[in-house]
Parts: structure tokens; sequence; C-alpha cells
């Protein structure tokens, strides 16, 4: 299958990764990854820090680990976002009160191809997040087809208190069993979610082309979204997909992006490559 397959994106609404890229001077491009003989430290600077640096590590071992943000409320958790310097008067547009993160956590020549190393490295970094202030708690979480989730679990409500917050894909839908394309199959996923749940859910980018091109079967009761969202997933055969989930605090609402799972290379000069993982 041609890598063109993932050269057009097709974005509904506005998906808060596009406007968390400009940023402020003082935020990374992207995480940086410092090596030793037995360990690694992840360094990140983004209003995102936890799921910049596990953007940085996931490239780097060629890791599947998918993302999801938890509800942002309190003024704890958000700031206005300064990248956006005209605005009609009195319109403040406000993004996660992320800012420094760094992780130190074990590695060994096996870290990459094993999925033990890979659980210890995940648990450690979410921990040592969970451990600052910045902006919600996560867990790990083990899916059904082997990859890994990190999942807000809390966040700080208007009242500046940390609070419990079921995930959203957590929700259970019911599907009738069918053979569609990936396409209608992810938004009948979205329009049952947003029937089910008070939490509403948009479709941010995702790889169209293959979207339209693959068949999959998907179906059943009371299943949870994010079940139906990784078969539907494993179904896809162009390439390996994960996915993000980021919640807009201006619109309320989170935004589902669906992305090529990358891997990072490196040329004898420390050239720093991406190759799409297949």
């Amino acid at each position: 299958m041609s890598s063109r397959v993932f050269s057009v994106l097709f974005v509904v609404g506005c998906t808060v990764g596009a406007r968390s890229q400009e940023n402020p001077q003082h935020y990374l491009e992207r995480a940086i990854i410092a090596h030793n003989q037995s360990y690694a430290t992840v360094e990140a600077n983004s209003p995102r820090p936890l799921l910049q640096a596990i953007t940085a590590v996931r490239e780097e071992y060629g890791w599947i680990v998918e993302y999801e943000d938890p509800p942002y409320e309190g003024s704890v958790d958000l700031v206005k976002d300064s990248s956006i310097s005209r605005t009609p008067e009195g319109l403040v547009f406000l993004i996660p009160a992320g800012g420094a993160f760094q992780s130190t956590y074990p590695e060994t020549p096996d870290t990459r191809g094993s999925p033990d190393g890979e659980l210890e490295v995940l648990g450690k970094i979410v921990s040592d997040y969970n451990a600052t202030k910045n902006p919600g708690k996560f867990v790990v979480r083990a899916l059904q087809d082997g990859s890994y989730a990190l999942i807000g679990q809390s966040s700080e409500n208007s009242d500046g208190k940390e609070v419990s917050v079921p995930p959203v894909l957590d929700t259970t839908i019911s599907l009738p069993g069918a053979t569609r394309s990936a396409a209608v199959t992810i938004k009948l996923i979205l329009v049952s979610l947003n029937k089910a749940s008070s939490t509403k859910v948009g479709l941010g980018m995702v790889p169209i082309n293959a979207f339209v091109q693959s068949q999959v079967t998907v179906g059943g009761s009371n299943v949870s979204a994010r079940e139906f969202l990784v078969d539907v997933i494993d179904q896809i055969k162009a390439a390996k997909l994960i996915w993000e989930l980021n919640f807009d605090p201006d619109g309320r609402v989170f935004y589902l992006n669906l992305l090529p799972a990358t891997q990072a290379h490196y040329n004898s000069s420390g050239k720093r490559t991406t190759t799409i993982l297949r």
C-alpha cells in the first residue's frame, strides 16, 4: 500500500492539536530523549507535556501508545493561549496549563522489544507525571490488542478540587454487526457515543484515504467505544495507527485524532528522521 494513503488528513471542527502547535517560545517543538548506559531521560515542555513526552518515547522505540485527555475545567488546569495575539474583544482561548516535565526511566538493550520493559517505562513516566503540578492525573491501561493507553482519570474541578472523571471512551454503546468502510464505522461509533454520553466527542484528524478504502467488520451490544475503536484500527492493514483524544476547553468537546504510528531513526551524524510503521 502506498504511503500516499496517509497524505490527506480530514479535519472536522477545531482540533486542539492544531491550535496548541502555535506555542510561545518557551515550549519545545518536540520532547528530547537523552540516553545513558542503563537509563534514559525524556524532557518535555508543552501545554500537554505528558502527550509530548509519550509521543517522543513511542517514536523512539516504535511502540503503539494511545493518549486520552481528561476534561479540563478548573482554573488551575487552564491558561489563556498567549500564542493567539489577535481575537475579538473579550474573547479568550484556553489551553491546558502544562509546562516543563522530565522523567528518567530504566533502559536496557531489550527495552525496545520487551512488553514488560514497555510497561515499566510507561508506568515510570506516568508516575513521574502524576507527581507534578501539571494538569490531569493519568493511568496506564492495557488494551485488548496488546497495546497501551495513557488515560486521564482525574482533573481539577471548577472549585479547584481534584476529582475522578470517567473516561469518555469507557462509555458502552451498541452497533449492529456489519461490514462497512472504516470511515463510516468511526462515524457510527461517535454518533452512538454522543447519544450515550453527556460528554461530546468530535472527529479530528484521520487518514481519510485509508479509512475510505478499508473495510472492517464490527458490531456488538454494550461494548465500550474504546473496544470498538481498537477493533476498527486493528483491521486497517495499510499501516499501524494510534489515536489521541484531546479535550478542547473552549468548546467543552473532545476531538479524536487518528494518526499513523511512526518510528524515529538516526544516521551516523545523529540526524533524526521518522518512518511510518506497517
